[in-house]
This record gives C-alpha cells, structure tokens and sequence, in this order.
C-alpha cells in the first residue's frame, strides 16, 4: 500500500524536530548530528541538512551514509559533477545497484552517456524501474534505438515499471520511424508530458493542428524545458505562417536540443521567411557543421543565395544538396528559383510565398507542411 505523501512529510518534519531537540540538549554527539542530518534531507530542508553535515565533518571524517547524503543533495541541485565525486568515493559501496543508479543518472545528466550504460547492468535494471527509463534514454542519446526499444520492452511487461517509461519508449519509437509502436506506447501514459510531446508530434504530421497544439502546450507547461515540445510548438508558428513566432521559438528549441540538426533547420528557415538572412544563414550553417550528410542545409543556403542574387553560389550548393539526397526539398526550391528568377530577387521572393501555400509534392502538401515534417 503507498504510503500518503503529505503523512510521509508530516513524519519526516517530526522526526527531524525530535532529533534537532536531542541535539540541543547534546550538541557534541555526533550520532545525534548524523541522525538529524538525515532527517533534514527527508525533511526537504537542505540548507539544514548541509550545515549539519558540515558540523559533523569538521570533527570528524564523514561516514559514508553522510558522503551519499551529500551526492544526493549535489544531485537535487542539478550539481552532477561534486555528486559524481562524492559517490566514486564510496568505492566499498560500487556493488549497490542505488549507487550504480544514481552515478549513472549524474553521468547521463553530463552527457557521458557511455559511462552511464557501463553502469547500468542487469543487476541495476532489475533492482530499480527507474533505471529501465534511464538505460532506455541512454540508449535513445547513444543512436541505440532498436536496443533502446528492445529493452524497454522486455522490462514494460513486468509487473512494475517506471511511470515515465512509456513516454521514454514512445520517443525513441517516433525517432525511429515506428510511428505506430510510437502511438501504442504513449497511449499507455497519455497524461505524461512525454507521451503528450510524441502525441502532439504524431497530430502535427497528420495535419490535425489544433489538437497538436493542445497536447504540446500541455506537455510544455508540465516540463517548461522540453526541447521536443518546444519544436513542435514552434513548427505549429510555422505551419500558421505566423514566422516572427516560430523563429523565437524555434531558436529556443534548437538551443535545448542541441544536436538536433531538424531543429536548427527549422528555426533556419523561420528566419529565413522572416527575412532576417543573416540569422537563417547562420542556422543553415550551424546545421551544415552538425550533420555533414544533412542536404537541407547546403539546400536552405542555396535558397538565400537565390534571394540575394548570388546565382552562381546557388548553383553549387544545389549540387552539393542533390549529390547528398536527390529528394532535398530546399534544393528543389532553389533550383525553381534559379529557372524562374535568373537572379530576380522579387521574383525568388514570391516563388517562396507561393510555395508556402501551394501543393508541391504529389500528397498535395505546402512546402510549410513539408518543412515541418521533415524537422520534426
């Protein structure tokens, strides 16, 4: 039976109040300070919990049950590294599948994401359902998705997982293109801002915008830092030509995601109707640098050439677009705008307009839809 979360609070601030009492009357005994400790950290009182142990440490060496009290805190406050160090200390202690968890958690938060899968054994994943959702998103950062997918499969069927594994699995479907196995997993947890983001994004390539929006702002208010709900609202902007929007949002979502090549092209080419050029090369640019085999980046910077009258740059980076993918939809645009403009600029300017709104491939899609597919 769960235990009542405000009982369990109740309990912990009394606990702590007794042993702050005792050390009152006993301020020199350290088992006293180690027992009070403890319970400001279950207190959810850190500030306390640290003096306390600061106190003990300034007699003594900490034991370590006060060195793992002090990773968890570093862990609560988002330091990763002093929590890694404090943790490797306690080297008696590797064997515990707890600490495994939490030193692969700091890892992964730093992006080490190897150090973090050599951590996470099946020993570890059988003692923890936290630590499936983690391996599964180890996996996910690593380009592993068909052993991400795998395993969190393998470990959903038990009796007992982790609430955010579904949302975990969803993603790491919708990355590798099993859109329906994608769909089936965040549907087990439709409520959970993960599973909201892969649903959302799922409504968004099948053209249903208004229910894509609902579920990614309801996924962005959950986790106000989540890269992938971020693009998604931000391609939605687009899709509504509403592009002043899109390319702030667009910027904040390349910004979290980081090496998300989709998403640097996506904000490129908001700027980039935006008319800000400069801003939509640079994107173009970081994108080119991030993935060299992306031609929608050389793509995207043809079209600005082809705005700027610069036709002969143009062309060489339409073959260099085509050369890596012959289906590039920014070499397309660009190579209309060379055969139609000759270096018209106006006349570049409104075969891009036309474009938005037009049919252009044979599914009858706008190059806005296109575009917003193609970076998610």
């Amino acid at each position: 039976m769960p235990t009542n979360p405000a009982y369990a609070s109740s309990n912990a601030a009394e606990q702590l109040a007794k042993w702050l009492g005792y050390l009152e009357q006993d301020p020199h005994n350290q088992n006293l300070l180690h027992q009070a400790a403890s319970s400001a950290f279950d207190a959810g009182q850190p500030t306390l919990c640290k003096s306390l142990i600061e106190q003990y440490a300034s007699r003594d060496s900490l034991p370590p049950a006060l060195v793992n009290l002090q990773a968890l805190l570093s862990l609560s406050e988002g330091d990763f590294e002093s929590a890694l160090k404090h943790l490797t200390s306690l080297k008696a202690s590797h064997h515990d599948p707890v600490l495994r968890y939490n030193m692969a958690y700091a890892h992964a938060m730093l992006e080490q994401y190897d150090a973090a899968a050599a951590l996470l054994d099946e020993t570890v994943l059988n003692a923890m359902p936290t630590a499936v959702t983690l391996a599964v998103r180890v996996a996910h950062h690593r380009g592993e998705l068909d052993q991400a997918r795998d395993l969190g499969e393998r470990y959903a069927r038990g009796a007992e997982i982790d609430a955010e594994l579904p949302g975990a699995l969803a993603s790491v479907c919708f990355d590798a293109e099993r859109l329906e196995d994608a769909r089936r997993f965040a549907l087990l947890a439709p409520d959970a801002p993960e599973s909201q983001t892969v649903l959302g994004l799922l409504a968004l390539r099948d053209g249903e915008q208004a229910e894509a929006q609902t579920l990614l702002h309801q996924a962005l208010t959950a986790c106000p830092t989540s890269g992938r709900a971020m693009l998604g609202i931000g391609l939605c902007h687009f899709e509504q030509r509403d592009f002043e929007r899109a390319a702030v949002t667009l910027d904040s979502a390349a910004s979290i995601l980081k090496r998300h090549a989709g998403s640097w092209v996506a904000a490129a080419w908001a700027h980039l109707f935006n008319s800000d050029l400069v801003t939509a090369r640079a994107r173009f640019e970081h994108a080119a640098v991030m993935d060299r085999g992306l031609a929608e980046a050389p793509g995207g910077l043809a079209v600005i050439a082809c705005r700027e009258g610069r036709t002969e740059e143009a062309g060489r980076l339409i073959t260099i677009a085509l050369r890596l993918d012959r289906n590039c939809l920014a070499a397309a645009l660009a190579s209309s705008m060379l055969a139609a403009g000759a270096g018209d600029k106006a006349r570049s300017e409104a075969i891009m307009q036309r474009a938005l709104s037009s049919p252009v491939d044979a599914d009858g899609r706008t190059l806005a839809e296109l575009i917003s597919l193609r970076s998610i």
